[in-house]
């Protein structure tokens, strides 16, 4: 599977690019909501994990950004420190199918890597 890590935190990158290429999923990486709009029109990525705060977009405005240049509705992972009821009740509303809460560890991206196997 194609998979872009959008996500400035080098941290985050690595350690989600790390799981997933020991998976065997090939990984892309960006770190702003335009790298990610070019990255993915390159890649054309099949899973987005995706910060919730970047430095120039938020997370949502990322997923609809790349679904429409790509006219189609990519699966999307959201990664955020900022998880409460409310945000989870949303997620399909914003375009994801999933949340990562940060702090989080390898166990938790196979687990929801399962969702889209």
């Amino acid at each position: 599977m194609k998979i872009l890590i959008i996500d400035d935190a080098q941290d985050i990158v690595q350690i989600i690019k790390f799981v997933l290429t020991k998976q065997g999923h090939v990984v892309s990486v960006a770190q702003s909501g335009q790298e990610a709009l070019a990255v993915a029109k390159n890649v054309e990525p099949d899973l987005l994990f995706v910060d919730y705060h970047l430095p120039d977009m938020e997370g949502p405005q990322v997923v609809a950004s790349i679904n429409q240049a790509l006219n189609k509705n990519t699966k999307a992972v959201l990664v955020t420190g900022l998880c409460d009821d409310q945000l989870e009740s949303k997620l399909s509303s914003m375009g994801f199918s999933a949340l990562i809460a940060k702090p989080f560890t390898a166990d938790i991206i196979k687990k929801v890597m399962e969702k889209f196997m």
